[in-house]
């Protein structure tokens, strides 16, 4: 079989969960005898990369096709966030010239959906992964400019103060009116034009798209075969979102389990608490810090592994929190084939996000190498970790929280040992892999009758 997947970035210069699963899954496939390649987005800000244009090199013995665009040349910059028509002409080209018998999507941001209609228009085969909330969501993450956590629009004007910031001025009086009376204002089209004198401005423009997203998006999930949400909870929010719901299937990741081999963990008499991700707001690394630092006990140790260069402005937050506390390390990045060998120095793996976690695969890998995790209670989190039994849970953005599970752990010497012998294996990629190629046998078997 011939598949190719698609994502908003790929390996080696973009190494997150996304990349992560999408490489593993192809490995896995690529090793079972089938031909593989990735068609990703490429950021033209990093050097060497064109301002537009199409780049083809290889990954780890994967053909790699990206696309480059700056979004400053898109005429309507609202529009082209959820579609790019030049993306969708290279996206055909791209699928013309491999000819696969599946596509299967597992981010579509910065490619936008114009990918997905190019898979539809040569009536390709295609499954879409999620892992986060982009076609509900412009901002990915259902996370307010403020940090609030949100359930996705209740109306089409509920994303504008997150969306638009820069439109937002001259318009601010209308988007402070009750939700009622934002959703007639917005609605009516002539009336907003009237009323805000825009006319077929830029401005409009970038409103009218905008307004547009939530149901424009709905549409192109429509021409995907089968949706796959790895956690409950992102399945029930694209469900309550009415976003795919009749194809939505739930189907948890697998992880490569090679990469983290079962080493003794070495011995300490510190409890050695590990963050590893990126060093980001939403991701929370800050209130593991300060919870860390209400703790008065040098038998403690922090470990926070992150890009410490990738958003410089959090990075110093972090350090202003740490202060001069010497049991707290900044460890920088590691190559992905260190991961065992991070796990078997650390004893508790903290998951301290602020925003609805599909489900980290970071948090397999822990549970992988027989290693706790301290998990915010929110969004898929509260479906790997069981308090009390392979780990603990705490309010999210809650520092007292945090800081009463880490005393927790502590001062209850009996605790973490429990916690270790209760968790249970996990899939591998190899196991997820043949799930996913029943998938993929199942809706060609379709097209073919």
């Amino acid at each position: 079989m011939r598949i190719i997947y698609v994502l908003h970035q790929f390996f080696p210069r973009h190494v997150t969960g996304t990349e992560t699963y999408t490489l593993g899954l192809a490995k896995a496939l690529q090793k079972k005898g089938h031909e593989v390649a990735v068609l990703c987005y490429e950021h033209n800000h990093l050097q060497g990369i064109p301002r537009q244009g199409i780049i083809d090199d290889e990954y780890d013995n994967i053909p790699v096709r990206r696309l480059c665009y700056d979004p400053r040349l898109a005429p309507n910059p609202v529009y082209y966030e959820y579609y790019n028509p030049l993306m969708g002409e290279w996206a055909r080209a791209c699928f013309r010239e491999f000819k696969p018998d599946v596509v299967h999507f597992t981010h579509c941001a910065f490619l936008t959906s114009a990918v997905i209609e190019a898979a539809a228009k040569l009536k390709i085969p295609a499954i879409l992964t999620l892992t986060d909330f982009w076609f509900i969501c412009p901002r990915m993450q259902l996370l307010r400019d403020n940090e609030e956590v949100c359930e996705g629009p209740k109306n089409p004007a509920d994303c504008l103060k997150c969306y638009l910031p820069s439109f937002l001025s001259p318009y601010q009086k209308y988007l402070e009116w009750s939700p009622s009376a934002q959703k007639t204002f917005f609605k009516i089209s002539f009336f907003m034009k009237a009323i805000l004198s825009l006319n077929r401005s830029a401005h409009y423009g970038a409103l009218e798209a905008a307004l547009n997203r939530t149901s424009f998006l709905r549409q192109m999930l429509e021409q995907v075969d089968t949706i796959i949400a790895p956690s409950r909870f992102l399945e029930n929010m694209y469900a309550k979102n009415d976003m795919g719901s009749a194809k939505l299937k739930y189907l948890p990741f697998g992880i490569d389990t090679s990469k983290i081999p079962k080493a003794a963990r070495q011995s300490s008499q510190k409890l050695r608490v590990a963050f590893i991700g990126t060093l980001t707001s939403h991701k929370g690394c800050h209130i593991l810090v300060e919870a860390f630092r209400r703790i008065e006990s040098d038998r403690l140790r922090l470990y926070v592994y992150g890009n410490t260069e990738q958003f410089e402005e959090y990075t110093a937050k972090l350090k202003k929190i740490m202060g001069d506390d010497q049991r707290i390390r900044l460890m920088g990045t590691f190559p992905p084939d260190d991961l065992g060998k991070i796990f078997s120095k650390i004893d508790l793996l903290a998951v301290p996000s602020l925003w609805y976690e599909n489900t980290p695969l970071i948090v397999y890998s822990a549970l992988a190498a027989r290693t706790p995790v301290v998990a915010s209670n929110m969004g898929g989190l509260k479906e790997l970790i069981e308090p009390g039994v392979n780990g603990l849970l705490f309010e999210a953005g809650s520092v007292e929280g945090l800081k009463d599970c880490l005393e927790k752990v502590l001062l209850s010497p009996e605790l973490l040992p429990k916690l270790m012998n209760n968790i249970k294996p996990v899939k591998s990629i190899e196991a997820h892999a043949e799930e996913i190629l029943e998938e993929y046998q199942g809706i060609v078997a379709k097209v073919e009758i």
